[in-house]
Parts: structure tokens; C-alpha cells; sequence
């Protein structure tokens, strides 16, 4: 059995996930997969949306609930950690690195606990990557929005006829 701990900050309360093994032969264990669903109108995160209302003076209200995802042939095992969108943001906290190592860690000993191979730089920083990359994209789209290139303006379209 390999199980995985959890503390708030907030309230001390502690949460725990246990990962149990497999049969002999079985294959059924396909990776760990980062992602967010989206709070605003879910009742799922009706809770979670109404402490961070409460809290507002500590924390901003957030959007989305960033997960970490356990996947095997017959389901998921979902975690929900908050403080993962901080690596997206960019922030480079002490406690935000600290954070990191230990999911690199955990992402190794979950692989090592499967016996599966896990590339060297780890599955969330890619993640990170894809997801910047992403946002950044997306600001492009909108600068462009904004301030259309020379070629895309209006009048150089009147200009062709």
C-alpha cells in the first residue's frame, strides 16, 4: 500500500490517498496526468467555492481547481491541491519550489511503486510548459484582438479593391 498525506495550512486538517497494488500481470496502471476543471456554476466545488468567498482577505477567489490524476484501467483517483496554480502563474515562492520538489518526488515514487519508467524531469513540468504556453498563445490572440497586425487592418482591406 503507498499512501500520500496532505496537510491544510488553513484549518491543519489532514487528508490522505492510498494507492494499493496491483495483481500479478495486470497492466492497469497508465500514469499521472495534471489538469483543472472549472468551479464557477459545478456543484461538486460548491464548498470549495464558498471558502474561498470566506476567505477572500488571504486569498484570491479561484476559477479553477487544479487536480492531480492517479488513471488506471478500471478509473481515476482525483486529488485536488489549489496551490499547483501558482506554477502556472510563474510564482518562484520558497514554499512554491519546496511544493514542486515534493510532486517530482512523488511522481518517482508512484512510478518506482507501479514499476513503470518515468522520464528524469518529470510529468508536471512538461504540464507547466504546455499550460504557459498555452496562456501565452492566448495573450497573443488577444494583443492581435487589440492591435490588429498592418496586414489585417481594415483599410488595407478597402485598399486591395
Amino acid at each position: 500500500m503507498f499512501a500520500i498525506f496532505f496537510a491544510n495550512t488553513l484549518n491543519k486538517e489532514k487528508k490522505a490517498v492510498y494507492l494499493y497494488p496491483l495483481k500479478e500481470g495486470d497492466v492497469l496502471f497508465y500514469g499521472i496526468f495534471y489538469g483543472y476543471k472549472r468551479i464557477k456554476g459545478n456543484r461538486f466545488f460548491t464548498d470549495y467555492a464558498s471558502v474561498c468567498r470566506f476567505s477572500k482577505k488571504n486569498f484570491k477567489t479561484f476559477n479553477k481547481a487544479y487536480y492531480i490524476e492517479f488513471r488506471f484501467k478500471t478509473g481515476s483517483v482525483f486529488m485536488y491541491v489549489h496551490t499547483i496554480s501558482y506554477f502556472v502563474d510563474g510564482r518562484n515562492i520558497r514554499s512554491i519550489r519546496k511544493l514542486y520538489k515534493k510532486i517530482l518526488k512523488l511522481e518517482q515514487e508512484v512510478f518506482k511503486f507501479y514499476s513503470k519508467d518515468l522520464q528524469p524531469e518529470g510529468i508536471i513540468t512538461k504540464w507547466v510548459a504546455k499550460i504557459k504556453q498555452k496562456r501565452e498563445e492566448r495573450l497573443d490572440q488577444i494583443g492581435n484582438l487589440i492591435n490588429p497586425p498592418p496586414h489585417l487592418s481594415v483599410r488595407s482591406r478597402f485598399r486591395k479593391f
